[in-house]
């Protein structure tokens, strides 16, 4: 869609918002980890969303559909139909009883790669305004970008990390959108790190310092991170404290995160995983810890081959069930340091007993694992 469309689609549902007089040139960004001066707000960008954004909205995506159909004298005419919607050319399959998905082929149609810095552009601009009138901090508001390095340590604990994405359509624009933020905004990346992973680290320098800094993306990971967080797409902010983003990371280890090819425990999604961590009587992070393993020990009870199941003692399907927990989250977690490695909470002073003898109670000898409510 055309920047001029899009205003105009804008303005018809009542989102459309003035541009601020040359807001760019007030928007003042500095390279990554810079030393913060007094008085500094600091608003770290997760800038990936928004040069893939801009790229995707001008690759020219359309849904195209060709078939045969029978026409009333029974004779045969091959047709086709191409769309920019989805739902329209659902509609159109649904009208014609096409039932066949294979049918439907996608095709793509790039706009000029100044259209997409354009949008790039523009959806900075229409952050940094949004931004400014929801937040009340009086000091000097800086930006700091920050997008996915080359490589990433996730994939030495999973091979498999994002290997789904390979297969995925990537934006035609999408190299030339990052290295635009690169070139005029300072976005920096760091080698092995994601920008969630950066933007985490970043956090915990800055207040660690004192500074005020406000997490800026649209990625829900990065809601276990405390502190105050902005959604550009939405609008929208809010501000997840420490229990909070705890609780946040243990919802992801229950569920993992499949379209990123991280598996937790099979059958759970929010609601199940709410259960879960809700069946404790306390919400410390032993409490969270012994609720999420106890759901990984149910796991692997399940998927033990029945041949195998007389084998093992409860020691060995904590320690399965351990292994599972540890990989998953050494996936989900955020890094608070770029040398940090996850360690369960049982590597942690005598929680190891504590937690060990928990669960080992609740695992009878016969594999009937008990939830305690």
């Amino acid at each position: 869609m055309l920047i001029a469309d899009q205003i105009e689609d804008m303005k018809k549902n009542g989102t459309y918002k003035e541009p601020k007089k040359n807001p760019l040139s007030s928007m003042v960004c500095r390279t990554g980890f810079a030393e913060p001066s007094p008085g500094d707000v600091v608003y770290l960008v997760d800038a990936d969303v928004f040069a893939y954004r801009a790229a995707a909205t001008c690759d020219g995506k359309l849904y195209r559909v060709k078939y045969k159909r029978i026409n009333a004298d029974g004779t045969r005419s091959n047709v086709g139909y191409t769309t920019r919607y989805k739902k329209d050319m659902d509609a159109y399959c649904v009208a014609e009883g096409i039932e066949n998905p294979n049918k439907i082929t996608t095709v793509f149609k790039p706009e000029p790669e100044s259209y997409a810095i354009h949008n790039v552009a523009m959806a900075l601009e229409s952050m940094y305004n949004n931004i400014t009138d929801v937040t009340t901090y009086t000091g000097n508001a800086v930006f700091e970008l920050y997008l996915t390095g080359a490589t990433n340590f996730r994939k030495e604990v999973n091979p498999s990390y994002k290997e789904k994405r390979k297969e995925e359509h990537k934006p035609v624009h999408l190299n030339a959108c990052k290295q635009y933020l690169v070139d005029k905004f300072g976005a920096m990346s760091v080698d092995r790190l994601e920008a969630d992973d950066v933007l985490a680290i970043r956090n915990k320098q800055l207040n660690e310092l004192g500074v005020a800094n406000v997490i800026v993306s649209v990625d829900k990971d990065l809601l276990q991170i405390p502190g105050v967080h902005y959604n550009p797409v939405k609008d929208e902010l809010l501000s997840v404290t420490e229990w909070q983003a705890r609780y946040n990371f243990w919802k992801q280890v229950l569920m993992g995160d499949v379209t990123d090819g991280i598996y937790g425990i099979s059958g759970v999604g929010p609601k199940t995983a709410e259960k879960i961590l809700a069946s404790r009587s306390s919400d410390l992070e032993e409490a969270f810890f012994i609720a999420s393993l106890l759901a990984y020990l149910k796991d692997v009870e399940k998927n033990i081959p029945q041949e195998m199941a007389g084998y093992l003692t409860p020691k060995d399907k904590y320690d399965l069930a351990l292994a599972a927990l540890t990989n998953v989250a050494r996936q989900v977690h955020l890094l608070r340091d770029p040398k940090e490695v996850w360690e369960p909470p049982t590597t942690q002073g005598e929680m190891i007993s504590n937690a060990m003898q928990t669960i080992l109670k609740e695992a009878p000898e016969n594999g009937a694992v008990q939830e305690q409510v």
